[in-house]
């Protein structure tokens, strides 16, 4: 999931420009939103779930026929609910609105803006290139998923910056040294060992061949073989 933010002064154009993005991206893209809203209440006093959380709930949970509202008696820094919506695998973006300190990349509004951390780039009024940009980041979080990201460089990029190459073209899943290769993990001695596709593949069809020839074995899905030398007398 690809996340970013946008801040600004009140009235900079945020929610516009925000609301621009999701017209624009949100008939390709499953699209969760996170705004910074310090002093917003969420119930209603007197309501049977301010009267749950009042009596001890950690968390309640309302459903109606609209949709369904999750809240916490906590609060919950923007780390662990980015984290909570990656976790659902239910998102493909998220588009942030505040939370100007924290370590997203983001995009200042307007050039009045105060200079924060991870600006990737500062709003002009061309909206244009916003979407453009988020289009092509959010598509390259997707590459990037399927990658076995191990920045091996054998293609002469990280994973990342591979991952942007076939995104906008540039370069193709067959340009991976690796790819197809994160099905089979080995370790010595508790070290992970990074495989080559030919090793890779060498390996997992001398061990699946052997397994496929086993009185009771089917079709096998998933196989771990562990190794321990005898220890000395």
């Amino acid at each position: 999931m690809y996340a970013i933010g946008f801040y600004g002064h009140s009235n900079s154009g945020k929610t516009t420009l925000i609301r621009k993005i999701l017209m624009e991206l949100g008939r390709d893209y499953r699209i969760a939103c996170v705004k910074h809203a310090p002093h917003a209440r969420f119930d209603t006093p007197g309501a049977d779930s301010a009267l749950f959380a009042g009596s001890g709930a950690t968390a309640v949970a309302v459903g109606t026929d609209d949709g369904t509202c999750f809240m916490t008696g906590e609060h919950m820094a923007l780390g662990r609910i980015i984290g909570a919506l990656e976790k659902s695998n239910e998102f493909d973006l998220c588009l942030i609105e505040g939370y100007k300190t924290e370590g997203h990349p983001k995009v200042a509004m307007g050039r009045d803006a105060p200079k924060e951390a991870n600006i990737v780039m500062r709003f002009d009024g061309d909206a244009s290139k916003v979407v453009e940009f988020v289009r092509k980041n959010a598509e390259a979080c997707g590459v990037l998923k399927k990658l076995p990201k191990t920045d091996c460089g054998g293609c002469g990029y990280d994973c990342k910056t591979m991952a942007m190459r076939i995104a906008s073209g540039e370069s193709e899943f067959s340009d991976c040294v690796n790819l197809g290769c994160e099905n089979l993990e080995m370790a010595v001695n508790g070290k992970k060992i990074e495989l080559g596709k030919f090793p890779s593949e060498l390996v997992s069809s001398v061990v699946l061949g052997m397994a496929g020839s086993l009185k009771g074995v089917d079709e096998v899905s998933e196989l771990v073989i562990r190794y321990k030398s005898r220890s000395d007398p």
